[in-house]
């Protein structure tokens, strides 16, 4: 349940799965189109929306896709031995400052954004984000009444170990099958998360026609903070299946071959080299 308009996991996640200069320079452009659909905005607050995701985006390149490029570059300079647990903590704590400051960059502007929406375009927001967490959680449910949901969490994961490795061993494959049996589905809960902090955007945009510093101070922390109205059985099952991948990643590493941890440098290498490239506006490097 991140940033609802504030567009960090937008941008991050079209960056972690395509560096094409022709998909990122254009995320201004598909962000719109995605937030377009799930309220009808009039002619200036759709300029509006267009102009601060171009900016924002603008801001990304200058400033972050280097930052990014430095902290891959790192990863690869780590992968040529066995890595630490720490080592693996400590990415993980630098991905998600990445996504906060990213977060703190839109949020100001996307509860300004918010905070001019009508009631019935407010409600035509709420609604929307409501029906497609719902359609997620039904395509969840199905894959959990066939008895589908481990199974597709271990062809997710070993889709994502063959991205950045190569082929997995038999060994490397038993520990994902291991890891995925152990994974606990948790989108209801997620979705009673997702009530909860749609709820609380609701009562603050209701008061931004007595008080709009008032009301836009709530936005920007909901949008910043979403993660405090996760619910305890939902962050329970988070906690619970991070650190099932946490040793995953720590078990599969120590099983790398001398071929593999090769292979993971240059893909790192290379993705970092791509990052430094659409930095500068360039196409990225086959």
């Amino acid at each position: 349940m991140k940033k609802l308009i504030a567009i960090g996991a937008c941008f991050l996640i079209a960056i972690a799965g395509c560096t094409s200069p022709f998909v990122y320079n254009r995320l201004d452009t598909l962000v719109a189109w995605y937030l377009e659909g799930l309220v009808t905005l009039n002619k200036t607050q759709r300029r509006d929306l267009r102009a601060w995701l171009g900016e924002t985006l603008d801001w990304h390149r200058d400033t972050e896709l280097t930052r990014y490029a430095q902290f891959v570059r790192t990863l690869s300079q780590d992968a040529a031995a066995k890595v630490q647990p720490a080592t693996f903590e400590r990415a993980e704590r630098q991905f998600q400052s990445f996504t906060s400051e990213l977060a703190a960059r839109s949020a100001p502007e996307a509860a300004r954004l918010l905070l001019d929406l009508s009631d019935s375009q407010v409600e035509e927001l709420i609604g929307s984000l409501e029906e497609k967490a719902e359609e997620r959680l039904e395509e969840e449910q199905k894959l959990i009444e066939k008895g589908r949901w481990h199974e597709r969490r271990a062809k997710q994961i070993t889709k994502q170990f063959r991205r950045w490795v190569g082929r997995a061993t038999s060994q490397q494959q038993q520990l994902i099958q291991n890891t995925a049996e152990k994974l606990q589905p948790s989108y209801p809960e997620w979705l009673e998360s997702q009530r909860a902090w749609r709820t609380a955007l609701l009562k603050a945009l209701e008061k931004r026609r007595e008080d709009a510093d008032k009301a836009a101070a709530e936005a920007v922390a909901l949008l910043t903070d979403p993660d405090r109205y996760w619910t305890s059985a939902y962050r329970s099952k988070q906690q619970s299946n991070r650190a099932h991948t946490m040793d995953l990643l720590i078990a599969l590493d120590a099983t790398l071959t001398e071929e593999q941890r090769a292979e993971l440098q240059q893909r790192l290498l290379k993705f970092a080299e791509q990052l430094e490239s659409l930095a500068r506006g360039q196409e990225s490097p086959s």
